[in-house]
């Protein structure tokens, strides 16, 4: 028999994925773009990860229950909402609003949830 369907009582809030996203973004210090953040996230065991001891950040796997290119699009809305600068080398590094949200200092913007959770929630959960 099948596994019986997750419910999404494990499943954090938006404001905590994206603090989860934020986080990854000031660990992985301005040297990555968002699929190798994303890829982090969601648990990735890539070699190059584990080259750069990127398997070993606090932040490795905490979105494992989201597809990788739905980690891209919620960091597309962070990004959009200028919490997150991309570099001309499309790298990620956190804004001084980014990091007040990741802290817990300021809270999302309602246009910033809402972006979140269209993102997250275009094809369902996973």
């Amino acid at each position: 028999m099948g596994q019986p369907a997750q419910d999404n009582q494990d499943v954090p809030d938006i404001e905590t994925e994206a603090r989860m996203i934020l986080s990854a973004v000031a660990r992985m210090e301005g040297e990555w773009g968002a699929h190798k953040i994303a890829a982090v996230l969601c648990g990735g065991d890539e070699d190059w990860m584990k080259e750069d001891g990127l398997d070993e950040l606090s932040v490795h796997g905490l979105l494992s229950h989201h597809a990788k290119l739905k980690v891209i699009a919620m960091i597309g809305a962070l990004v959009d909402q200028d919490l997150v600068n991309r570099g001309a080398k499309k790298t990620l590094e956190l804004t001084p609003e980014g990091g007040a949200v990741m802290t817990g200092d300021h809270d999302l913007s309602g246009e910033a949830r809402k972006l979140l959770g269209k993102a997250r929630n275009a094809m369902g959960m996973q």
